[in-house]
């Protein structure tokens, strides 16, 4: 039960952080302070996705759960973003299909949804299997988890200019050390596949609005 509060609480900080960074983008772009808080996000959903995949007791339904709602929110993703990139569940499912591969070791297969992150266009490209690989490799290694965070998120920054990157080590610091909470949060439990989408929505019609 804490642990299940814990995630949830994780959840939440990710999903207001996300909808931080994107109010940001759309609204107010002279803002570096919503783009900052919006890099906790992605090192809690891939911590999670690490997570969730550990726990999981049907990884062929998890895995179908997460494609089917990449494909819901791609065209909002790509309306309000006004790009060709595929989304941040089409990045996570990747992951989870790297996540299975390697916990089945099948090292060379391994290598085919790590390189079709990094060849087709999906937000954070290679790096974020490699950060979900990560999570998960080290689940018990806590400091040698957070240095490998750090590395790959430097890597991200290298890669595309973006020093505002630098941040997500926040994000990865909250999972890895973030003691059980003492709050009573319970969420649906589909609540954060269906708030993808239709944020991006509300968001991409309210920017047409005003």
């Amino acid at each position: 039960m804490e642990e299940k509060q814990r995630s949830d609480m994780l959840k939440i900080i990710a999903i207001l952080s996300m909808l931080m960074d994107h109010i940001g983008y759309t609204f107010f772009p002279q803002f570096i302070i919503f783009r900052i808080i919006g890099r906790i996000a992605f090192p809690v959903f891939a911590y999670q996705i690490a997570k969730g995949y550990s726990h999981t007791s049907n990884t062929r339904n998890y895995m179908i759960r997460i494609w089917i709602f990449a494909a819901i929110s791609q065209a909002p993703f790509s309306l309000l973003f006004q790009t060709s990139t595929l989304n941040v569940l089409v990045t996570l499912g990747t992951a989870l299909i790297a996540l299975d591969l390697y916990k089945k070791k099948h090292y060379i297969l391994l290598l085919l949804p790590l390189a079709a992150s990094y060849f087709i266009p999906m937000d954070y490209s290679i790096f974020g299997p490699l950060m979900v690989l990560a999570f998960y490799i080290l689940r018990d290694k806590p400091w040698l988890s957070l240095v490998a965070q750090i590395v790959l998120i430097a890597g991200i920054v290298q890669v595309y200019h973006w020093p505002t990157q630098y941040y997500a080590v926040l994000g990865a610091i909250l999972v890895i050390f973030l003691p059980v909470q003492y709050f009573k949060v319970r969420l649906p439990k589909y609540f954060f596949y269906w708030f993808y989408p239709v944020h991006l929505t509300i968001l991409y019609l309210l920017r047409l609005a005003f």
